[in-house]
């Protein structure tokens, strides 16, 4: 298997696994199902019909694919009305992407032809899933950050997200994709610590 589709094997199974992850994660919720339904038809259609390529050839076409991508979330997230339902929906978008979308870079473009070895390979596998974390902590400011200033929810989102994809060409530096995990891991975890308790249940 060459270095392309071993990457594209690979990036597929890690959303997968992922995937996997949010199903078991979100077992107990009785909107787990409806969820997924509902990122079917709010990330994976509008993904795999995007018009990226006409957006990135239009002056300042990567703030409008930012854009485009965060108003898919920020409708996603009024499907829902609990907080808690809103941050695991959005936070679907990464893992759909990682699974139906970023698999094809490895048969596009000067990808396909790159020569790895296991080192760079599973470097950029790596970089190519941090977005998932990156569309986790949007989620988390759709959700908890701004409550239903969806506006201001927006706003913080396209800020985080343009930052993000301005900083994608220094990923080639090892220590330039540890210091952006650990500055979103940092945002992610700021922003649960101010959500509100999830409600108890208590057993009579």
């Amino acid at each position: 298997m060459g270095p392309g589709a071993t990457f594209s094997t690979v990036t597929f199974l890690s959303g997968v696994l992922l995937l996997l992850g949010w199903i078991y994660a979100t077992t107990a919720n009785p909107r787990s199902g409806a969820m997924l339904r509902t990122s079917l038809v709010t990330f994976v259609v509008p993904m795999l019909f995007a018009p990226v390529g006409l957006l990135l050839k239009l002056p300042l076409g990567a703030f409008l694919l930012v854009a485009w991508e965060e108003g898919l979330k920020a409708f996603a997230s009024t499907r829902e009305r609990d907080r808690f339902n809103k941050f695991w929906l959005v936070a679907l978008f990464g893992v759909c992407e990682l699974t139906v979308d970023k698999p094809w870079y490895g048969f596009i473009g000067v990808w396909a032809g790159e020569d790895w070895d296991r080192l760079s390979l599973a470097g950029l596998v790596y970089a190519t899933a941090l977005p998932v974390l990156m569309h986790t902590v949007t989620a988390a400011i759709y959700a908890f950050a701004f409550e239903r200033r969806l506006w201001a929810a927006v706003a913080a989102s396209w800020t985080v997200h343009a930052a993000f994809n301005e900083l994608v060409d220094y990923f080639q530096s090892p220590i330039a994709v540890i210091i952006e995990t650990l500055v979103l891991a940092v945002l992610l975890v700021a922003i649960l610590q101010r959500r509100p308790k999830a409600p108890v249940t208590e057993s009579v």
